[in-house]
C-alpha cells in the first residue's frame, strides 16, 4: 500500500472504562459499566479515523517490545492501518493509558508514556522506512503531540519536518497539540521553529491558551470573538498555514496565514486572512456520547480534506470536513459504515447544528 497520509507521533494503548461515574472525591470508591482496550493517542486514533473516511493512511511510532505493543499493532492492522513504519525497541515499554468515560460525557486520562519518551527523528524514521513509505501517493505527514515527547520538541521537531520534507518536497506537514503546560517561548520553544513549515494545526482552546500565553475568553456563557480571534490568530501570525481552534460542542474557530508561504504547500485558491467560526453538528438524539477520539477525529477530517484539495475548496469546507468527521466519531447512527469526507459533507447537508451563541453568528457562514 502506498499511503495517502502518515500519521507521527504519540501512540498509546488504552483501557476505556465506561460508563464511568463521576467520583466524589479523590479516594471515592467509583463505578463503571464495562472496559473495551483500543488503540489511543494522537497517531493511531488518527490513522484509524483516516481508514473510516476511506484514506489509504501508514502510522510511524516507537512502541516497546512487549505484549501492550504486539496488541496495538494487531489492533490497528485489524482495523486496516499500515503498520509497516512502527519501530519496537526492547529498550523500552509500550504506553498505556487509562481512561474513565464518565456519564456526563467528561473523560479523565491516566498515562505512563513509555516509548513516546524516548522517541526521535532517528529511530521513527529511517532511511528504510522514507524509502518504503514516502511515494508520490503521499500527501501529508501529520504529527501528534510534541508537548508529550520530550526528544521531538522545538528544534528537534523543526529537524523532523526538515528531514521529511528532503524525501517528500511536495507533501503538507501539519501539526496537533495536547499535553500542553507552559506557553510558548523563544528561549524554550516546542512549537515555534516548526511552525513556518505548518500546513495546519489543530489544539483546543484551552490548549491554545496556555501555548500563547493568553487568557481565557472572560465569558464561558458568551464567549466573545474579539476575544477568541487573537488566541486563533497567534498560531498563523507565528508562521502556520491554518489553525483549527475547537471549543467542544461550542465548535471551532479557524484562521488562515496572511499572504501565501510556499513551504506550506497550501493550495493558492485557500483564502488569506480568514477569520471564522462554525457550529458543531447536533448528535442523534438517545446516542449516548463517547467523545474519546473526537479532537483527532476532527483532526482526520481536516486532513482528508487537505490530502484531497490542500484547501483548494476553501476554509469553510476544510473546517465542516473536521466537524463532520468529528461527529462520525461520536455519533453511532450518523454514519456506521465508513464513507469518505464529501459523503459524509452530504449526508450532514441538512442536519442542524448546535446554535451559535449570539456573539458569533456574524462569524458563523461568512469569510472576513
Amino acid at each position: 500500500m502506498s499511503p495517502t497520509v502518515i500519521c507521527c507521533g504519540l501512540n498509546c494503548i488504552d483501557l476505556e472504562l465506561h460508563n464511568a461515574q463521576v467520583p466524589s472525591t479523590l479516594e471515592a470508591v467509583t463505578t463503571f459499566s464495562h472496559t473495551t482496550f483500543t488503540p489511543g493517542g494522537s497517531a493511531p486514533q488518527t490513522s484509524t479515523a483516516l481508514v473510516t473516511l476511506q484514506v489509504e493512511t501508514a502510522l510511524l511510532t516507537l512502541v516497546g517490545d512487549d505484549p501492550h505493543g504486539k496488541t496495538l499493532q494487531k489492533m490497528l492492522l485489524e482495523a486496516h492501518v499500515d503498520v509497516s513504519g512502527i519501530q519496537v525497541s526492547g529498550e523500552t515499554c509500550t504506553s498505556m493509558a487509562v481512561l474513565p468515560l464518565f456519564v456526563d460525557g467528561r473523560r479523565g486520562c491516566f498515562v505512563t508514556l513509555g516509548a513516546n519518551n524516548v522517541a526521535c527523528a532517528e529511530n521513527l524514521l529511517p532511511r528504510s522506512v522514507m524509502d518504503t513509505l514516502f511515494t508520490a501517493s503521499l500527501r501529508i505527514f501529520h504529527f501528534g503531540y510534541p508537548h508529550l515527547m520530550p526528544q521531538l520538541q522545538g528544534k528537534a521537531l523543526c529537524q523532523l519536518f526538515e528531514r521529511v520534507r528532503e524525501g517528500a518536497p511536495h507533501v503538507l506537514l501539519t501539526l496537533d497539540v495536547n499535553g500542553a503546560d507552559t506557553a510558548e517561548r523563544q528561549e524554550n520553544p516546542v512549537l515555534l521553529p516548526a511552525l513556518e513549515y505548518t500546513a495546519a494545526i489543530h489544539a483546543n482552546l484551552d490548549e491554545a491558551c496556555v501555548i500563547t500565553g493568553m487568557a481565557p475568553p472572560s465569558s464561558s456563557d458568551t464567549m466573545p470573538a474579539e476575544e477568541v480571534k487573537p488566541i486563533v490568530e497567534w498560531f498563523v501570525k507565528n508562521g502556520a498555514g491554518m489553525s483549527c481552534i475547537t471549543c467542544g460542542k461550542d465548535g471551532v474557530f479557524v484562521a488562515t496565514r496572511f499572504k501565501d508561504n510556499p513551504k506550506h504547500n497550501l493550495s493558492p485558491h485557500l483564502e488569506n486572512g480568514a477569520f471564522i467560526y462554525r457550529g458543531a453538528y447536533k448528535v442523534t438524539d438517545g446516542v449516548t456520547v463517547n467523545a474519546s477520539g473526537a479532537g483527532d477525529a476532527f483532526v482526520a477530517g481536516i486532513l482528508s480534506e487537505l490530502a484531497e484539495s490542500a484547501g483548494k475548496r476553501g476554509v469553510a469546507r476544510v473546517t465542516d470536513s473536521g466537524l463532520v468527521s468529528a461527529l462520525k466519531r461520536i455519533d453511532s447512527k450518523f454514519s456506521p459504515e465508513n464513507a469518505n469526507v464529501s459523503t459524509l459533507l452530504e449526508r450532514a447537508k441538512d442536519k442542524d447544528r448546535i446554535p451559535a451563541r449570539d456573539t458569533l453568528k456574524p462569524l458563523q457562514y461568512a469569510v472576513e
